[in-house]
């Protein structure tokens, strides 16, 4: 190796190891907190663990939720699972229906990621053959009673159901006196016994109060007591049925020092990753597309996708605002990864009073929550507008004479609004009266604006001002996609802020400049303003000059600035679609269609 990649290599080397010790590192909780920006006075110490207790299986049980309570436990990833007993049905002396049992229910904890602890309840050890088989299959040196220790916290599983059995009070003596160096005492059985005089004031008497705590089961619903100052908790069971609006839960305990810390975690709320994924795959579920009807009406589809691996079913309603829709209703079976279309047909009424609104409702059985679920989706149809454009010459300065005879579409009305509609107070408040014209050479447009507030502000973006945003398409229709590009552009005119005829022009254009030969007036009039503009046909990709027939798609938003709101201004904004995406799509867009 030259003298150079041996200097080069030592550089590498030298600046990796600066790199590396550059890297805060932490071994231990407390050294953690020390790299920490902030967080709690209480660090975690290093003989800190957790465990989970499961609940009654039985009683009443719910067919897959205990299961699920396993997969849930796995996300967790306890050192170890205690229960509280009642793991399988019983109730038998069919020898076989109890091994069966026991071989199912053992299956399911084939796939608990922790070490798990059993303890017998009344459905576990109903008689004595139903003993004799938990005592072969899951008794502790020949007995259903036993303890261990885990980090100095002593844990003792006791057998309810022979609390009579003075075996098991000698044992429980004997262990209690072994384990007086435990900093706490954890006891689990199946019955509450704090109400039992007889059985209570003996095990109360050998168990340390001021360090233990006992957990019960067997109720189905929750309950505590401190009982000779033990405290007893009764959880409600994890796959058995509940007292009426009680909760399915299994606990999550965290032992710390003497810091004893428990969760109840209600079934069915902690979720895998892989939620995230289902939950991705149901925004692509059902999704109306909003669509333009003609102003006679016409077919409205809803293509109804379902990517899930499960069937749904979709309901759809319309709120008609004076459409005739026919069918108003419709319902029906989406299959696993198939699409179903569903049209309507739409004509308007005698008093139409806005666009039809239409509101899909799916069920979809959720995975994760373990219920049907009704997931809502809207649409609400524009109406496409039309215009006729007429051939002439126009003066741009702001007055409206030669514009006489020329059709103007009209935003007078409220379902125009997609934004702040509830600021407009009528068409004094905001509205406009818009007209196309063009001459061999030059397209024309007008803007009168009826405005009760009209206000200028040069610090303001040139949407949040009074404004008209005036956009344009001239693809054919062979070619016109709906997402703006070539052919297409946007200039926004602002109310000018130093009392001149000029209103400020604010262009987009993607990417290319502005037109050249563009020109604009502004002029005020009574309870408004008008803007006029002009620019060279062929500076927007039409060919001059036009003739009857010829069209081009316009868009138009009108945007009214009135003093008020959370700000000292509120913003409402008219579109002539409704649809309030013009800025980039054109599917809103005026067609405008030349006339002499």
């Amino acid at each position: 190796m030259s003298r150079t990649s041996v200097a080069s290599a030592l550089v590498l080397s030298l600046l990796a190891a600066v790199a590396q010790a550059e890297i805060p590192t932490a071994s231990t909780p407390q050294e953690l907190a020390a790299l920490a920006g902030g967080g709690g006075a209480n660090v975690k110490s290093d003989d800190a663990f957790t465990f989970v207790i499961l609940s009654d299986r039985t009683g009443g049980h719910i067919a897959g939720e205990w299961e699920k309570a396993i997969n849930q436990i796995n996300l967790l990833r306890p050192d170890f699972v205690m229960c509280v007993g009642d793991l399988i049905e019983g109730y038998t002396e069919d020898r076989t229906k109890i091994v069966a049992q026991w071989e199912e229910f053992e299956q399911y904890m084939s796939h608990l990621a922790a070490p798990f602890f059993f303890a017998p309840g009344n459905h576990d050890v109903t008689n004595p053959l139903m003993r004799e088989i938990y005592l072969a299959r899951h008794g502790v040196d020949g007995r259903s009673w036993y303890s261990f220790n885990y980090r100095d916290c002593h844990f003792v599983v006791l057998d309810s159901m022979a609390m009579n059995d003075p075996a098991q009070f000698d044992w429980l003596a004997k262990d209690m006196a072994a384990a007086t160096d435990a900093r706490r005492v954890l006891v689990f059985y199946h019955h509450p016994l704090w109400d039992n005089t007889e059985v209570w004031p003996k095990l109360a008497a050998l168990l340390p109060a001021a360090k233990t705590t006992i957990f019960n089961g067997h109720w189905h619903s929750p309950s505590y007591k401190l009982a000779d100052g033990i405290a007893t908790y009764v959880l409600p069971a994890t796959a058995g049925i509940t007292d009426e609006g009680g909760l399915r839960l299994f606990a999550q305990v965290t032992l710390d020092g003497d810091d004893l810390a428990v969760a109840l975690v209600p079934m069915n709320t902690l979720l895998p990753l892989e939620y995230l994924e289902f939950a991705a795959t149901l925004e692509e579920l059902v999704q109306p597309e909003a669509a333009l009807l003609s102003p006679g009406g016409g077919t409205y589809t809803l293509n109804a996708r379902n990517p899930l691996e499960q069937a749904v079913n979709v309901k759809i309603a319309w709120e008609a605002n004076g459409w005739n829709i026919s069918p108003e209703t419709a319902s029906g079976t989406v299959n696993a990864g198939g699409t179903q279309s569903l049209s309507f047909a739409m004509a308007p009424g005698q008093a139409v009073t806005g666009r039809p609104k239409m509101t899909a409702t799916i069920e979809v059985h959720h995975p994760y929550l373990g219920h049907t679920v009704e997931i809502k989706r809207t649409a609400v149809l524009g109406v496409r507008a039309e215009l006729t454009a007429a051939l002439r010459t126009i003066s741009i300065d702001g007055r409206t004479d030669d514009w006489a005879g020329v059709q103007p579409f009209v935003l007078d009305q409220g379902d125009r609004i997609f934004y702040h509609r509830s600021q407009w107070s009528g068409p004094d408040d905001s509205s406009c009266r818009f007209s196309v014209a063009a001459d061999a050479t030059t397209l024309y447009a007008v803007a009168v604006i009826r405005d009760d507030d009209v206000w200028g502000d040069p610090g303001a973006p040139a949407w949040f001002a009074d404004a008209v945003e005036f956009m344009w398409d001239t693809r054919p229709d062979a070619k016109r996609r709906t997402a703006r590009g070539a052919g297409t552009g946007q200039v926004i005119l602002t109310i000018p802020t130093d009392g001149g005829d000029q209103p400020g022009a604010n262009w987009f254009m993607n990417g290319l400049p502005a037109p050249q030969g563009f020109r604009a007036a502004y002029a005020p009039r009574e309870g408004g303003y008008v803007i006029e503009l002009s620019v060279p046909l062929k500076q927007i990709g039409l060919s001059a000059p036009p003739k009857a027939g010829d069209v081009i798609h316009i868009g138009l938003l009108v945007n009214d600035r009135d003093h008020g709101g959370p700000d000292g201004w509120t913003v409402s904004r008219f579109s002539a679609s409704a649809m309030g995406n013009e800025s980039g799509n054109t599917t809103g867009y005026i067609r405008c269609t030349f006339a002499e």
